[in-house]
C-alpha cells in the first residue's frame, strides 16, 4: 500500500476502534461527535480520490465507500450506539445509499476489475476488521473471497498440503509418539493464528510495497 494511501486510511481505523471501544464499556454515548469526526476524514479521503483522479470511472465510488460500509457496520453492531447509528449511517449521508450489505461487494469487484490494487488492499482489511454484508450467513463465501483477495494482494503463497497418496509408506516400525505431540503444538499454532489474522492481515496490507 502507498504511504499516501496509509496515511489516509490508517487514521479512519484506528479512530473508529477507539470510538467502538469506548461506546463498548459506556452505558450511553452520544453519536453526534463520533460520526463528525469520522466524516471529516472519510471527507478528506474523498477530497484526495477525487483531486487525484481515482474515482472518475463510473459506478465506482472509490476506497472511501469501503471505510464508510466497514464503520457503519462496526456501529450499528454496538449495544450502545447501534440503533441511533442505523438512523443516521454514514453511507446515507456521503454516498445517499443504503446497500453496503451487496454494493460493498461489488465495489470490491470494480476495484480488483480497474487495478485498483491500494483500494482493494482497503476492501480486503475493511472485510478482515469485521465486514460481512451479505456474506453474514454465507461464511464459505467469505471465506473464498477472503482466499483469493490475499492471494491477488500477494500476502500470502498458495499452499500445498500432502494428500495420501504422497504420503510415505506404512511400516511395522513402532509407533512414534513425538508427532502426536507436534500435530498438538500445530493446532495451537494454527488456533492462535486464527486469533490473530485481523491484526496480522492489517499490519501485512497497510506496511506492503512501503
Amino acid at each position: 500500500m502507498r504511504i499516501e494511501t496509509a496515511e489516509l486510511v490508517d487514521p479512519i481505523l484506528y479512530r473508529t476502534w477507539q470510538w467502538r471501544e469506548a461506546a463498548s464499556t459506556a452505558q450511553q454515548i452520544d453519536t453526534a461527535p463520533i460520526r463528525a469526526e469520522l466524516k471529516q476524514l472519510l471527507t478528506r479521503v474523498q477530497t484526495a480520490e477525487q483531486a487525484a483522479g481515482w474515482t472518475n470511472n463510473g459506478d465506482y465510488l472509490g476506497l472511501s465507500y469501503a471505510l464508510a460500509c466497514w464503520i457503519d457496520e462496526i456501529m450499528t453492531a454496538d449495544r450502545v450506539v447501534g440503533e441511533a447509528w442505523n438512523e443516521n449511517k454514514l453511507e446515507g449521508d456521503l454516498f445517499g445509499s443504503n446497500d453496503r450489505a451487496w454494493m460493498f461487494w461489488r465495489q470490491a469487484e470494480l476495484a480488483e476489475t480497474l487495478g485498483r490494487t491500494d483500494d482493494l488492499a482497503v476492501f480486503f482489511l475493511c472485510a478482515q476488521l469485521g465486514f460481512t454484508g451479505q456474506y453474514r450467513s454465507s461464511p464459505e463465501k467469505l471465506a473464498a473471497w477472503t482466499h483469493r483477495t490475499r492471494l491477488q494482494l500477494g500476502l500470502v503463497p498458495e499452499l500445498t498440503l500432502p494428500f495420501t497418496h504422497d504420503l510415505p509408506p506404512a511400516t511395522d516400525a513402532a509407533p512414534l509418539r513425538g508427532g502426536a505431540v507436534l500435530q498438538r503444538a500445530g493446532y495451537v499454532g494454527w488456533a492462535a493464528a486464527v486469533l490473530l489474522l485481523p491484526t496480522l492481515s492489517y499490519l501485512a496490507v497497510v506496511t506492503w510495497t512501503r
